[in-house]
């Protein structure tokens, strides 16, 4: 028995819970102008979909930001491309960059407000097959099929131990890690 089975058995003896994304995540912020001189944009095709690292992004201002730069972002959020051809692209911030990032109106972005979710696991566990099914069944549109902000937060999600969590996160980073050397 791996580390892991080991803190479920432990931790969760009746299973692990299911909780729908909205009830650990708060909705995220606007983009203020007034306090904002200039910031990076996360456009959609931004996020490498293999990767799921970071690009180049643009400088952009008030004038200059195109419609879709709407969403301020922060340290700590999720950001998951919710609108084909680009859809399933993820990101988590990590970075603490000189300029804030803005992110376009084409990613759902997920700020955990609950001590239950670590916000790396949500990362990861949007990447599974289960969330992808959620997608598909969810996702409306045919030229440009699409799932809204309140669906992809309609999705179950499970919520282990913070403990069983965290220990996940580790192999999946160190995973993803080797994969990007290969």
């Amino acid at each position: 028995m791996n580390r892991i089975e080991k803190l479920i058995q432990e931790l969760c003896p009746n299973g692990v819970p299911f909780e729908k994304i909205n009830a650990l995540v708060e909705k995220g912020d606007t983009v203020d102008w007034l306090t904002t001189e200039s910031a990076r944009y996360i456009d959609l095709a931004t996020v490498d979909p293999r990767t799921s690292s970071l690009g180049d992004t643009d400088v952009i201002t008030e004038k200059t930001a195109p419609s879709r730069a709407r969403q301020a972002v922060a340290v700590g959020d999720v950001l998951f491309g919710s609108t084909r051809p680009l859809q399933g692209r993820r990101f988590f911030v990590d970075e603490v960059a000189a300029l804030p990032f803005i992110a376009s109106t084409g990613y759902t972005v997920l700020r955990g407000n609950s001590p239950k979710l670590d916000p790396r696991f949500l990362f990861h566990w949007l990447g599974t097959s289960s969330f992808v099914q959620h997608v598909e069944a969810c996702q409306q549109g045919t030229s440009y099929p699409a799932i809204s902000d309140k669906n992809v937060k309609r999705a179950l999600i499970p919520v282990p131990p913070i403990e069983v969590q965290r220990e996940i996160v580790k192999i999946l980073d160190l995973f993803t890690e080797l994969e990007a050397e290969l």
